[in-house]
């Protein structure tokens, strides 16, 4: 599959965007989307999701209740 191998900072600056990025060519034809892996609001809920939970497992205890095959 054909594919473009972004720069550190082209990566960088989509990690960093939490909205959808078009993509432009020099001349500045928009030639596509990107859209983030997680919105400003995916990571709002996260957030109040920590917040409220205070009930944690460690990976111990959490493989202890899998079942054993």
């Amino acid at each position: 599959m054909p594919h473009i191998t972004l720069t550190v900072e082209q990566v960088q600056l989509l990690l960093a965007n939490l909205e959808p990025m078009q993509v432009r060519d020099a001349q500045g034809n928009c030639l596509g989307t990107i859209h983030p892996l997680f919105t400003a609001q995916d990571l709002a809920e996260a957030q109040r999701d920590l917040e409220m939970n205070t009930n944690w497992s460690t990976t111990e205890e959490v493989l202890a209740r899998l079942p054993r095959t």
